[in-house]
């Protein structure tokens, strides 16, 4: 619905457009913080005994106390809000752009960060995690194994992110 009312300049103004185009800042600083707390998030992983992570040094007793202070409360809360931040972001892209822009646009974001993470991060944290396992090549070498290129023996799986998985002879 259209109304368009005075300002305080006297001119008219449509206030359903600008309704309709205001900026949630809470949105933006609620993302901020959810990707903020992803840092000490994974960090406690590696001093605890739960989750997948690259290299492990678990602690106990008291010593965990500050790892578990930071991931109990995130752990359990911690997807549920970024899949809502997500969606909020989400909604308000699809509602601006239209369906065949807005899946276009993501497509090309997504595959340009999967790519590069499949050919550039991911080699190295799994060669780190190849390393903390025992492997004794060096990186180019490991990198003949992550991609199939020499087929293993001994076949150790190394996770790379949530979507990569490679294997690797010791």
């Amino acid at each position: 619905m259209l109304s368009i009312v005075p300002n305080n300049g006297g001119e008219p103004s449509n206030m359903a457009s600008n309704e309709e185009n205001k900026r949630l800042y809470y949105i933006d600083w609620l993302r901020v913080l959810v990707v903020l707390a992803l840092i000490p998030f994974h960090a406690s992983l590696t001093y605890l005994r739960y989750g997948i992570v690259y290299i492990k040094a678990p602690v106990s007793g008291l010593a965990a106390l500050p790892f578990l202070i930071i991931e109990v409360p995130l752990g359990d809360f911690f997807m549920t809000l970024m899949f809502f931040v997500s969606g909020v972001a989400s909604f308000y892209s699809f509602k601006s752009r239209g369906t065949r822009t807005y899946i276009g646009d993501r497509a090309q974001k997504l595959m340009l960060s999967f790519g590069l993470g499949y050919f550039l991060l991911c080699p190295v944290t799994a060669y780190i995690q190849a390393l903390y396992e025992g492997f004794q090549g060096g990186f180019i070498s490991f990198l003949l194994y992550f991609f199939g290129m020499i087929p293993s023996i001994t076949t150790v799986t190394v996770i790379c992110g949530s979507f990569f998985i490679c294997s690797f002879s010791l």
